[in-house]
């Protein structure tokens, strides 16, 4: 299997500003919870524009499966070590809480609602059906792009609903047809996106241009924004697009600026090649709660909010690194059936 190093530095940056997001709500990134889940759907979108011929051809059985090994397996099998992982812990502190956690995360797990960050696995494997199904069934009214059409109108849906309790599975369904929209967005700008070159001056700095353009745009738009589509929370639709997109664009331009710089593109694009590792520990197994508290107690709350979360940081990808390697370099890896994977620029 041949991976981009460029999307993979992309996806180590939106995996970074997830933790920040989860450690103390963008302490350091105050854009990052803007894009940071909205950046994987899309770069799904680019990696599958990259083979357009390839994914017409596409039998639905075939994508579906090829899907489930990728998305659900793993879903299923970190949803039961979260479990008894759960129940584990629930036994330690109080047994008389074990019945309810445990009935809890056993719902979550086979509703597809997922526990923790592990709710977007599902919904990123519902999202990818739904554009292909859209890209078969109207192959000759647009086909992916119509997925385009439905995420908008879903986001509407849950802004005119944010305040009601949708069944489970309307929410599901509402945030993948969401999800499938940016999706078909990153299939459209596949094209653009991997002729897009910094080996020049002229294009590095139009890239630079660029990214910092959109990067106060989005540092604009966020004070009015706050948004959550795992929970269908979407704010105003207009900068929810506005700020998400823009967002977007910044990580994607980003991570071509990083090519310059020979540490920062080997440290994301690892980060990036193994984000589903990082997406699965880093919150549900307490390592950002026990690092918050590591901190809290060794410097206490007043050695700054930004020197708070740069170290928070720093100490959650150094633990993350290291299990990152015990994962991949045992059979811990067939959790995720991980891929032996060749990298190209």
């Amino acid at each position: 299997m041949e991976r981009n190093r460029t999307i993979d530095v992309a996806k180590g940056i939106a995996i970074l500003m997830i933790i920040d997001v989860h450690l103390q709500s963008g302490a350091v990134f105050s854009v990052g919870e803007t894009f940071h889940v909205v950046t994987f759907f899309v770069i799904s979108g680019i990696i599958i524009g990259s083979d357009k011929k390839k994914y017409e051809k596409e039998t639905i059985y075939s994508f579906v499966i090829k899907k489930f090994k990728s998305l659900i397996y793993p879903y299923g099998t970190m949803s039961i070590l979260f479990i008894l992982f759960t129940v584990f812990i629930s036994l330690l502190k109080d047994n008389l809480l074990f019945s309810d956690r445990f009935s809890s995360a056993v719902i979550k797990t086979v509703t597809f609602q997922g526990v923790g960050t592990l709710w977007f696995l599902p919904v990123l494997f519902f999202a990818e059906l739904i554009a292909f199904a859209y890209s078969k069934v109207f192959r000759r009214f647009g086909g992916i792009q119509w997925a385009i059409c439905m995420g908008i109108i879903a986001v509407y849906i849950s802004w005119l609903f944010e305040k009601c309790e949708l069944p489970e599975g309307v929410t599901l369904m509402l945030s993948s047809s969401i999800a499938a929209g940016f999706i078909a967005i990153g299939y459209d700008i596949s094209p653009f996106f991997y002729k897009l070159s910094v080996k020049s001056r002229k294009h590095l700095f139009i890239v630079i241009v660029g990214s910092l353009s959109m990067f106060f745009l989005n540092k604009y738009f966020v004070r009015f924004y706050e948004a959550d589509i795992h929970i269908l929370k979407i704010g105003d639709p207009a900068i929810y697009f506005v700020c998400s997109m823009s967002g977007v664009v910044f990580a994607l331009a980003l991570s071509c600026i990083f090519s310059y710089v020979k540490w920062l593109d080997s440290l994301f694009s690892f980060l990036g090649r193994n984000s589903l590792i990082i997406m699965t520990t880093h919150k549900e197994y307490y390592i950002t709660y026990a690092v918050y508290l590591f901190l809290l107690k060794a410097f206490g709350d007043p050695c700054g909010h930004l020197l708070f979360g740069l170290l928070s940081l720093v100490l959650i990808v150094t633990i993350e690194l290291t299990l990152i390697l015990i994962v991949t370099k045992t059979p811990l890896r067939y959790l995720y059936k991980l891929p032996e994977i060749n990298i190209k620029r």
